[in-house]
């Protein structure tokens, strides 16, 4: 396809996915506006996904294959990103799908408001429910992103790559959390009057897997959790305190229940979230020495903090 045919670049990291790729590829690909390309990166696959992208880059001319090595989907995103030809960027999951109709009102509603972005509602497919999440844009995306009134994801919002461009911005390769929130909020930041326009249409369907590991917990995603934390800080010195507080006290939390932090060391990490009663504080204590159930620890900090 010649550069000049292609309106969307459409970016699919794929990962160990060939349960779920069909179904993904396919929606995109009887989408009713065709000028797009399809980009799909292979994140270093050790099932037949790779295989799976090179036979849909074979049969439809839309469709291009790449092949990098485990970059994570930060890299795979940065990747699209890089050799995308399209006016607007799409970015898909490779275990979702979207509706027949997704790409055609999209780009109508970016021509025709002249939009940097543009935002719709989505769904969450789980295995036995099917949801619509509203958003609830006000105008302002960085509040509304940190007050959960819109979500942070990019999945479900058409963004116009010369924004992008012009705001010099890249995917932090060393972030696997919420890495399109810190992308999104840095493009925001970067772009002067940029331009977001809120469609309260549903077009995405966000699969929830149950081997996820978005929805996992772990040492490590404490960590990522802990490093995002400081990123967002340098792109956005001034966040909401109730939601700066709750990251916080969500890595603490991780931290005892993994049992990777002494009390002492809880103490230290984010000191301005040190317990006031005594009678709590003791209570802690104990709990951090008999590695007593998470979920008592969760409901001490909601009678502290709420």
């Amino acid at each position: 396809m010649k550069s000049s045919e292609v309106i969307i670049s459409v970016i699919v990291p794929v990962y160990n996915a060939e349960k779920y790729l069909k179904r993904c590829v396919d929606s995109i690909l009887s989408q009713s506006f065709s000028d797009f390309e399809l980009l799909l990166i292979d994140d270093g696959s050790s099932d037949l996904s790779g295989l799976f992208c090179d036979e849909y880059a074979i049969a439809d001319k839309r469709v291009s294959a790449f092949h990098t090595d485990n970059n994570g989907v930060s890299g795979a995103r940065q990747y699209g990103l890089n050799i995308a030809k399209g006016k607007y960027i799409q970015f898909i999951d490779s275990d979702d799908w979207i509706e027949q109709d997704c790409f055609e009102k999209l780009f109508l509603i970016a021509e025709d408001k002249n939009a940097d972005i543009v935002i719709s509602d989505f769904y969450v497919n789980s295995k036995n429910n099917v949801k619509i999440v509203r958003q609830r844009y006000t105008g302002n995306l960085i509040e509304d992103l940190f007050t959960g009134r819109v979500f942070g994801g990019l999945c479900h919002k058409l963004v116009k790559k010369a924004a992008i461009d012009n705001a010099s911005i890249a995917f932090n390769h060393q972030l696997n959390f919420c890495e399109d929130l810190c992308f999104l909020c840095e493009l925001v930041m970067k772009i002067s009057n940029v331009k977001i326009i809120y469609i309260g249409e549903s077009f995405y369907h966000y699969c929830i897997n149950s081997i996820s590991l978005t929805h996992s917990k772990s040492l490590k995603k404490v960590l990522n959790e802990e490093h995002y934390i400081n990123v967002i800080q340098n792109i956005i010195p001034k966040q909401p305190a109730s939601w700066l507080q709750c990251n916080k006290i969500s890595v603490k939390w991780g931290y005892l229940r993994y049992g990777k932090l002494s009390y002492r060391k809880y103490l230290e990490l984010y000191p301005e979230l040190v317990l006031r009663q005594k009678k709590l504080k003791y209570l802690i204590i104990n709990i951090c020495k008999n590695r007593i159930c998470y979920y008592i620890i969760n409901t001490i900090f909601r009678i502290i903090h709420w």
